[in-house]
């Protein structure tokens, strides 16, 4: 092999490393700026005991979640991940433990509806006991679906230990903007220990509303000046409007079930709603 082969291929060898080394340094640089980007507008409340982060079906709640687990060691901060969501993938009898966005990331979770209030206790505080940074986050995902009995364990194991912060990720509303305990904001029982008790006032007089289709901009009125809670904008699917509610693209008249089957439902603005609805009833 010639002198002038060798030093192509060692040439071709360097040139191949280098543009590896770039892709990934430009990876990384994407990867922290999308993690930036997703937690920029939260950041006010991650240093808030409890907290939660809402929005519509397609928000972006599970890109948080993903900028919060990456940007946890800048604040030498632990995450546990935890979801209450009712999805039972096909032929499991358990209930789904990965979280999952529809840009395609996911992450391992302990589902809280797979285990006993005991066991719930214990993996609370055997995760505090173990943890060995400055804080510890529990991030709850789809917090709708959590029990009365489910909340009060987690709020009194993490009661008084100053390192902990628990941050709800869920929805507030279902396909027809009402409430997820059919009627009443106090069974979303987390919300009375994040908010106060004017904005829980106000959040109980934007339900009472009979327009359920404006509930999404009065919320966010409320939620713009909250410490503890974010709503998350996203735009309709079909245009460049804000979506204003979760269309449900089925006919099945099941309320609170957005969770089950996400692809079944899509955030739209006024104008597609009116057009999704006439098409989901005449189908």
């Amino acid at each position: 092999m010639s002198f002038k082969h060798i030093f192509s291929l060692v040439a071709t060898a360097c040139f191949i490393c280098g543009c590896n080394t770039n892709q990934d340094k430009q990876s990384k640089t994407q990867t922290n700026t999308i993690t930036q980007s997703n937690i920029e507008e939260i950041r006010h409340i991650l240093t808030s005991k409890l907290s939660f982060v809402t929005g519509l079906v397609g928000s972006g709640k599970t890109r948080v979640i993903s900028g919060i687990v990456n940007s946890s060691e800048s604040r030498n901060e632990e995450t546990y991940i935890m979801t209450a969501s009712l999805i039972k993938p096909h032929g499991s009898q358990e209930y789904e433990t990965k979280i999952q966005a529809r840009s395609g990331y996911k992450v391992d979770a302990i589902n809280i509806n797979n285990i006993t209030i005991e066991q719930l206790e214990n993996t609370i505080t055997n995760a505090i006991k173990n943890s060995k940074k400055q804080n510890i986050r529990f991030i709850i995902d789809e917090s709708q679906f959590i029990t009365k009995n489910q909340l009060d364990c987690i709020l009194k194991t993490t009661n008084n230990i100053q390192k902990v912060r628990i941050t709800f990720f869920g929805l507030m509303m279902d396909y027809l903007n009402s409430p997820f305990d059919f009627g009443d904001i106090s069974g979303i029982y987390f919300l009375e220990n994040i908010l106060t008790k004017e904005e829980i006032q106000h959040i109980k007089n934007v339900f009472a509303h009979k327009d359920h289709l404006d509930r999404v901009v009065k919320i966010k009125e409320v939620f713009s000046k909250s410490k503890n809670a974010v709503i998350r904008d996203v735009k309709c699917l079909h245009c460049d409007n804000s979506a204003i509610i979760s269309a449900k693209l089925t006919s099945s008249k099941t309320k609170g079930q957005v969770n089950s089957e996400k692809k079944q439902y899509e955030p739209v603005c006024l104008r597609c709603y009116n057009k999704c609805e006439y098409e989901r009833k005449n189908n």
